[in-house]
């Protein structure tokens, strides 16, 4: 057998040569109890041999022909299955066995196979040296397309993943301890283990930590954030505030973000509400960085918008004077408007509601109206029932009963129980109504959509309900006249006043620019303030512009500091290498030079120096 040398300098061990391949180095521990220090010698089985507990470090892991070997062993005491074993440092606990060598050396070896059984990482090495089984991973956006790999059960993927199934469909924590659910899993799979209630109920907390930490990295970036906010109350008669932030991301997309969700006890004044608002812009970091809050026209909504506009002045957070704080939500004061006009046939709607709520509460009475209907050749459509605080379902309940307006009468001939038969006048007047709201429908549609920006496209739209209003002001008909005044007052009442933003953006658009303010305002504002109006939008753009200006430099500012302090800090790195490096080659110096000596080799060559 050739000879090998081994130093481990680190730990001060002498040269040990290795004449045979059964020749073992151990790592003892002084103590059960004091794993370290460590040193280290060759044993002959002797008694204190028998009394102590050895690890054997795999020598066929080491690189035999560095110069130093650094020695980490793990204490021979104290290991358990949750000792966490590197593959590297991995060390296999030995128990005294009595073996021959060629030359009557006398070694004690032996695997201590309790601690290999039930150490993690040697667990799962062993578990990497068996056949794998084939997986077809689908792609996240296909199901169809997707990469065959090896399949590993991962325990926390699954429970991962069971925690983002329970948020996204809102399923109960306790599903995952239904024992069907269990049985259905361990059909599955037999490597399923069952999560309890608690676990899975703090991996989704886990899961919402993560991704609110996330969305609080997203938006340090940002500069100006755009809020809306509403109410309601749910059927047990708590009541509950959204908070939505939108804002453009680096990539110039749009992005929409839910904040809170969160339960706000009465009263529901403008502090009440207020206090709400900011806690919320407090928690998330964007309180210096809102730029509009888009709420309803409750009048509590009003008193919460004023409060916070006057601490965000002391703040000296909101540009041009905080003109574009407040937007009044353009479906709700469309909503008030239709639902105003309604009212001026209100008695009509309600003999056609409460009629059609008849006919589909019972399967034999919608069979014998869908008899007359075939008769008739009307299609299949189908009844819409309503709900009165929505008026978009309103429209759409007189659209379908006006195509079924002759099958109502001939419905009562059969049905002596229904009483609520419309007129042909009463009709006529439900048509002309529903002309109108199909408008307004349209516009909702438009302003309402959620995938693409719509701000710019408010003003034309608005414009659009105003000049049906005033044609309507000169109808005919005496009720369609009163129900135009009553939508102008109105939209006077909430649109009276120029709507900063709705102006600023649809003048930014490159399609409308001025035309579409010059052209817009005289039909939306009175003669007196129209001109004014488009005065104010003009130095409001440019003092906007102004405040991008200050902002744009200091980001300039801000880029080149940062270069500066980058390519500074890449000089002092390079610095600091070169230094270590000269440390290090000295260092080998020095120890190639002491290696030399002790061979008994001049390490200056054969001059001495």
């Amino acid at each position: 057998m050739t000879a090998l040398d081994l130093t481990v300098t680190e730990m001060g061990i002498e040269y040990w040569a290795i004449k045979y391949s059964i020749t073992i180095f151990l790592f003892i521990p002084k103590s059960p109890h004091d794993p370290s220090p460590l040193y280290t010698r060759v044993y002959e089985p002797d008694a204190s041999f028998m009394e102590n507990t050895f690890q054997l470090n795999a020598f066929n892991d080491v690189n035999l022909g560095d110069d130093s070997l650094t020695a980490n062993p793990t204490p021979g005491y104290g290991v358990s299955a949750s000792t966490e074993c590197t593959p590297d440092e991995h060390v296999n606990l030995v128990s005294p066995v009595v073996v021959e060598s060629g030359d009557g050396l006398r070694m004690g070896i032996g695997l201590g196979l309790g601690h290999l059984t039930a150490c993690v990482k040697f667990v799962e090495l062993n578990s990497l040296k068996k056949q794998k089984t084939l997986s077809f991973e689908p792609s996240d956006d296909n199901d169809d397309l997707g990469t065959l790999t090896n399949f590993t059960f991962n325990q926390k993927k699954v429970r991962e993943l069971a925690a983002h199934m329970i948020l996204l469909h809102e399923y109960p924590f306790n599903m995952m301890e239904h024992e069907l659910f269990n049985k259905f899993m361990r059909a599955c799979t037999p490597y399923w283990k069952k999560i309890s209630l608690a676990t899975v109920k703090s991996d989704c907390i886990a899961i919402y930590n993560i991704g609110k930490k996330k969305l609080k990295t997203l938006l340090s970036g940002i500069d100006r954030v755009n809020i809306t906010t509403d109410m309601w109350t749910s059927s047990q008669r708590v009541s509950y505030m959204v908070v939505t932030c939108h804002f453009v991301d680096s990539n110039w997309l749009l992005q929409k973000r839910i904040l809170n969700f969160c339960n706000v006890p009465p009263p529901h004044s403008g502090v009440v509400i207020a206090e709400a608002l900011r806690n919320s812009f407090i928690e998330w970091g964007i309180l210096d960085k809102v730029l509009t809050i888009t709420v309803d026209n409750a009048s509590a909504n009003s008193a919460a918008i004023d409060i916070l506009r006057d601490d965000f002045e002391l703040r000296c957070s909101l540009p041009i004077g905080g003109l574009m704080f407040h937007v009044r939500c353009c479906a709700h004061i469309t909503n008030l408007l239709v639902q105003a006009g309604l009212s001026e046939i209100g008695d009509i709607i309600d003999s056609v509601r409460q009629g059609i709520k008849y006919i589909v509460a019972s399967k034999r009475r919608l069979i014998a109206f869908s008899d007359i209907a075939k008769r008739l050749d009307l299609g299949s459509n189908k009844l819409i029932l309503d709900v009165p605080t929505s008026w978009n379902s309103t429209y759409l309940m007189l659209k379908t009963a006006i195509r079924f307006k002759e099958v109502f009468p001939r419905y009562h001939r059969v049905e002596q129980a229904f009483l609520w038969v419309v007129t042909p006048e009463q009709w006529d007047k439900v048509e002309n109504v529903n002309q109108v709201l199909a408008v307004f429908n349209d516009v909702t549609n438009v302003v309402s959509g959620s995938d693409y920006p719509t701000s710019n496209l408010f003003l034309p739209e608005v414009w659009r309900m105003k000049e049906i209003v005033d044609i309507k002001a000169l109808d005919m008909n005496e009720y369609m006249r009163l129900m135009s005044a009553k939508m102008s007052d109105k939209f006077d009442k909430y649109w009276g006043e120029s709507n900063m933003v709705m102006a600023l953006v649809a003048m930014l658009d490159p399609r409308y620019k001025m035309k579409l303010i010059r052209f817009c305002f005289p039909i939306i504002y009175p003669l007196d303030i129209r001109g004014d109006n488009i005065k104010a939008v003009l130095s409001t753009l440019k003092e906007l512009f102004k405040v991008y200006v200050v902002a744009h430099n200091a980001s300039i500012v801000q880029q080149q500091v940062a270069a500066e302090v980058s390519a500074a800090t890449t000089s002092i790195a390079s610095v600091t290498e070169e230094a270590s490096g000269g440390r290090s080659r000295f260092r080998q110096h020095s120890q190639g030079s002491g290696s030399l000596a002790k061979n008994g080799q001049n390490p200056f060559g054969s001059h001495g120096g």
